[in-house]
């Protein structure tokens, strides 16, 4: 039923949740704030209050246990993704998931593995970087525009952290971010989806400053995420891929993801915010890139709280499913154990 009722429940209420989804969703027919649980009561029934949410637990599993509760939106940082989802599809709610989707493959795959058995709808919040373009992007892949694809290159260097009095981020944290370095799996998810994964990589990470003050002021504390890496891998076609991604550096421009085939190729620089951005393409035999005007009937855009509803009304999965989002904690791992140990990893063997 297009109107049918649905009844939210937030595990987290974080800034994501406040800015995107909380308003996204409350401008749905038929979506209901039943229930939040965030980090403190203190800070629960400031969402409450935010966004007229009924009522605020203090445990999470109170969320899942409300039978007016259809589906929980879990907010939280990647450590309780799986656990809190898990809970949920178990409880027969349907759950949508804040990226990244989970620590490490393994706990990927077990979130994944739990939906396709469920008959639940579930997804994994998108990356906004490129949507705007990504229709455009991906039809002229698909028409052939590029020919063989020869070699993909991303690249994503900023100065974030190149201070060494910066405090210490979440995502530096192994114990809330898992195997996650920066943007390395926003970044690949997006190429994977427009033109492809590696098979397999070799890597090589750096951590420039070792220790960061706690964000609290508390003390210091070991980062434990690189600052930097640099991926090297392997198409199915025998193409090269080539990532450089780092929050220590200083002047490197915008990011850029890049596409080379034998026909044609493809440069997408990204906007501040990410999700415009300026799009060129060079075809054969001069090569001169020109910038591709997106067309707004074509373009695309953040619709996210809306194909997850729509999902739920239509008895599908969600648009990225957990399936699709365990390719690229398959890349993440890879990427980790081929840095840790100088080894070439195969993504199929993670």
């Amino acid at each position: 039923m297009a109107n049918e009722r649905i009844g939210f429940g937030f595990i987290g209420a974080g800034e994501i949740v406040r800015r995107r989804h909380a308003p996204g969703l409350k401008n749905i027919d038929g979506v209901e704030f039943v229930a939040v649980a965030n980090r403190s009561r203190e800070s629960g029934e400031r969402a409450a209050t935010e966004f007229g949410i009924a009522t605020v637990y203090e445990d999470w599993r109170g969320v899942i246990a409300d039978p007016l509760v259809d589906a929980v939106l879990v907010g939280t940082w990647p450590y309780k993704h799986s656990e809190y989802s898990l809970a949920a599809l178990a409880a027969g709610k349907h759950v949508f998931c804040q990226a990244r989707l989970a620590m490490d493959a393994a706990d990927g795959r077990a979130m994944a593995e739990a939906a396709a058995g469920s008959g639940l709808t579930t997804m994994v919040c998108p990356p906004p970087h490129g949507m705007h373009a990504e229709p455009t992007i991906m039809r002229l892949v698909q028409e052939g525009v590029l020919g063989e694809l020869r070699n993909i290159m991303v690249r994503g260097l900023a100065p974030d952290q190149i201070d060494p009095d910066t405090s210490l981020h979440w995502r530096q944290s192994a114990e809330f971010s898992g195997l996650h370095i920066g943007q390395l799996g926003i970044l690949m998810e997006v190429t994977g989806r427009w033109f492809d994964y590696p098979i397999r990589v070799q890597a090589r990470q750096a951590t420039h400053v070792a220790e960061r003050s706690l964000p609290d002021g508390s003390g210091m504390a070991r980062v434990e995420r690189p600052d930097a890496v640099s991926v090297l891998g392997e198409l199915a076609n025998g193409g090269q891929f080539n990532l450089v991604l780092s929050g220590v550096s200083g002047g490197g421009g915008a990011t850029t993801v890049e596409a080379f085939g034998t026909e044609g190729s493809l440069r997408f620089t990204l906007d501040t915010g990410a999700e415009t951005g300026t799009l060129l393409l060079a075809t054969a035999p001069d090569w001169a890139p020109a910038e591709v005007e997106i067309d707004p009937a074509e373009a695309g855009g953040w619709r996210v709280e809306e194909e997850f509803i729509q999902a739920i009304r239509e008895g599908r999965s969600g648009n990225p499913s957990w399936e699709e989002s365990v390719r690229y904690m398959q890349f993440v791992e890879a990427v980790d154990i081929a840095a840790r140990t100088g080894q070439v990893v195969a993504l199929k063997d993670v």
